[in-house]
């Protein structure tokens, strides 16, 4: 599932614009082998889901030079195995980057369906969902 954005800049005098679209990320892979599907957002306001298969990137906030202390992130895990990498369930500091990453070693499939939120520091308000709800997944075949 993709999904779309919240609230916008019309002028320089208006808050910066957080909005971002993610969609499902996947990564496959042959055995012998190991598969990871990694999802990424940078403190410099760019954000990333990488796999073999699926994957999204672009800015999550505009002017990517608003990015930093002023924004929180959270991912949530839905359904499925939690990420590795930087914590689920709680917000975190977007002025360093943030991390998830599903992988599989040998044949199987690791999976989650993930949220992902960004809120303002200041003000506590959620300014982008994302769209809602994807998936990450990373399969290891014979």
């Amino acid at each position: 599932m993709s999904g779309a954005l919240l609230g916008y800049a019309a002028n320089m005098s208006d808050p910066p614009l957080v909005a971002f679209t993610v969609g499902a990320v996947s990564d496959f892979q042959i055995d012998p082998g190991s598969a990871a599907a990694e999802v990424t957002f940078a403190n410099n306001g760019t954000y990333a889901g990488t796999g073999n298969i699926e994957g999204f990137s672009g800015n999550w906030i505009s002017p990517t030079s608003a990015a930093g202390n002023a924004y929180d992130i959270r991912m949530t895990v839905n359904t499925g195995t939690t990420p590795s990498g930087s914590t689920t369930g709680i917000w975190l500091g977007l002025g360093t980057t943030r991390t998830w990453t599903i992988s599989q070693a040998g044949i199987g499939t690791t999976a989650s369906n993930v949220t992902v939120e960004i809120r303002r520091v200041s003000t506590l308000a959620v300014l982008s969902d994302g769209g809602g709800a994807f998936d990450m997944t990373a399969s290891v075949t014979a």
